[in-house]
């Protein structure tokens, strides 16, 4: 995506009573919603991503008053683009950024090349235009993410057990669940597979609609995850599509009731034909019986031995999903999803089902070291989620900070490939942590020989672009640390687009990365210098062979302390409804409507 440099993109959320969502409409029918990014000098800025064609005309369109105005091209916009009256017609074909600056009659379009073009919606038989929906890969997301379990954590295997009743019950230390203080620290929070399974961490699902697992019963997850609401983080749930287990033998499965989403009854039919049911003797009396699409996941690892595969071509398999994910939004209020085993099913279903249940978040778990594989699965998936960075993991932790290889923090990865928007970095996962050599260091080795190695990895995650992830056992064992990484990235205001400008060479890497409200400074390696604070700069946290500094130009609080609600408040202000965004600071309630902050009763403040 171009950059602006006369752009400030800033999430906003201040909306009048009656939204006003704005987008662009092509042809008079489909409908390409625009999200939020920046209020500057009394202009409110909007992103679509519109796919055009020469001979099409757009017009900028107000979801609320449907009304077309007539707006300005920008100069500098890509040619192929011309008005006439209310309308923008095109001359050149293609996949755009509609940046759409409204100032009252002063609108203005800039029109970019396009990074990831979704689908639009089709308006032209009266139906209802959906709002708030922009997509599931979030524009310049400030989050961090909380993986809140490893592998079989419903035991303690020695960092804590972490069912949902030890979220809610356990001691912080400080006054506060555990429950609430990672919703303090963290926006959004990943938890395993709440589905009734087999056994053990839940990847082996038998019914969706059944919550009561190993992890505990529904009634305590639906606390966790008002919880996690109240303190200000979303819940990110692992979802297992590719595959299912049987209840009574192979080919027989739970009934499923996902309430006014629908009642599903499977049957061997919705099984792909290349499923073991049909060739292994261990199918008994089942085998033969799956007369599903042949699957159409991804070469040799496509067919999931251990479950039976959904075939995703079959319409009914697909409704089932997206009635599950559906339900989990809306009556579950999960807010995003982790999408299990993605090289098991065609990733463009992916795009599907993050629009069907409007996932505010969305990572796909796709197990490929190569950058240039993860970027030709997110383009399956419509550029509409994010994927674990695994190009990242090898390059700058495996091979890099591991071999004391510095050199190799440079351009890692989705990063270096100009794709941090849609990168989840993390050092280590329930996958391969003290499982196998894909771990830190090699197979337990992370939290042995390399422990002090591993704050380099966190210093490098917390500071850079990407949406960074913090590991369970990793945050269990260096707290304090990490919450100071994380306070520095959350006063600077860096985010998953954040520019890098970086350097290095024989033991040291250096990098300044900027953010909305300032920059951060981190050092990393025995010759970088992280024992020196840079000039202008102010400590953030310092250890072995690193160091974090950051600048902040705004007056942000603390991260525990300013919490950012995942819902909205409303407030009256001079006669008139309004909603913002919530947030508490030194324990007092305010609501956020633009640049403008306001009390509950409505008085100015800020």
């Amino acid at each position: 995506m171009r950059k602006i440099t006369t752009l400030l993109f800033v999430v906003l959320c201040c909306v009048m009573a009656q939204a006003q969502n704005y987008g662009i409409l092509v042809n008079g029918k489909m409908y390409y919603a625009g999200s939020k990014v920046d209020e500057f000098e009394g202009f409110q800025q909007y992103l679509s991503h519109v796919q055009v064609n020469s001979g099409d005309y757009c017009q900028l369109y107000d979801a609320d008053n449907q009304a077309a105005w007539a707006v300005d091209v920008n100069p500098h916009s890509e040619s192929g683009f011309s008005r006439n009256g209310d309308r923008i017609n095109i001359s050149v074909s293609g996949c755009y950024d509609f940046y759409i600056k409204l100032k009252y009659e002063a609108d203005e379009l800039y029109i970019g090349p396009g990074s990831n073009c979704g689908s639009g919606q089709d308006i032209s038989g009266g139906g209802p235009i959906e709002p708030g929906y922009a997509g599931s890969a979030p524009a310049r997301c400030p989050d961090v993410l909380l993986q809140a379990f490893y592998w079989d954590s419903y035991k303690d295997h020695g960092y804590g057990r972490t069912k949902w009743m030890d979220w809610l019950n356990n001691d912080a230390g400080n006054g506060l669940s555990w429950a609430e203080e990672a919703g303090q620290w963290f926006d959004l929070i990943w938890l395993p597979p709440m589905s009734n399974a087999t056994g053990g961490t839940g990847y082996l699902p038998i019914k969706y609609s059944n919550l009561n697992s190993d992890w505990g019963t529904k009634g305590y997850l639906e606390k966790l995850i008002t919880t996690f609401h109240k303190n200000g983080a979303r819940v990110v749930a692992d979802i297992v599509v590719n595959h299912v287990a049987g209840n009574a033998g192979w080919c027989s499965f739970a009934k499923l009731d996902f309430g006014e989403y629908g009642k599903f009854e499977p049957d061997a039919s919705w099984i792909c034909s290349t499923d073991e049911m049909n060739y292994d003797s261990g199918a008994g009396e089942c085998k033969g019986k799956a007369t599903g699409s042949p699957d159409d996941g991804y070469g040799s690892e496509a067919n999931y031995e251990a479950g039976r595969d959904w075939d995703h071509n079959n319409a009914k398999v697909r409704e089932m999903i997206k009635a599950y994910l559906k339900w989990l939004r809306n009556d579950i209020k999960i807010d995003g999803f982790r999408y299990d085993y993605c090289k098991g099913f065609h990733n463009s279903h992916i795009n599907e089902y993050n629009s069907a249940a409007q996932a505010y978040f969305s990572v796909m778990e796709m197990w490929d070291g190569d950058v240039n594989v993860l970027q030709s699965h997110l383009n399956d998936a419509g550029w509409n989620t994010l994927t674990f960075d695994f190009a990242t993991k090898y390059q700058a932790f495996n091979n890099g900070i591991a071999a004391d290889n510095y050199g190799g923090l440079r351009g890692a990865g989705l990063l270096g490939a100009g794709k941090s928007r849609y990168a989840v970095t993390f050092l280590d996962s329930h996958d391969s942590f003290q499982r196998d050599n894909n771990e830190f260091c090699g197979s337990g080795n992370s939290m042995g020989v390399c422990k002090d190695k591993i704050l380099q990895c966190y210093a490098y995650l917390l500071s850079m672009p990407g949406v960074p992830l913090v590991f369970f056992p990793h945050w269990v064992t260096f707290k304090d640390p990490i919450k100071k990484m994380i306070n520095a990235r959350y006063k600077t205001g860096v985010h998953s687009e954040s520019s890098v400008n970086d350097e290095a060479g024989n033991g040291f890497y250096k990098a300044t990365i900027s953010g909305t409200n300032g920059e951060i400074r981190v050092l990393i390696g025995p010759n970088s210098g992280y024992n020196d604070t840079p000039s202008g700069y102010t400590l953030a946290v310092k250890g072995t062979n690193y160091g974090v500094y950051y600048k902040a130009t705004g007056n942000r609080g603390d991260k525990n302390t300013e919490r950012h609600s995942v819902d909205v408040e409303q407030v009256t202000v001079d006669g008139q409804q309004m909603k913002g965004e919530k947030f508490i600071e030194n324990g007092q309630l305010f609501i956020r409507c633009g640049e403008q902050v306001y009390d509950v009763m409505g008085k100015r403040v800020k």
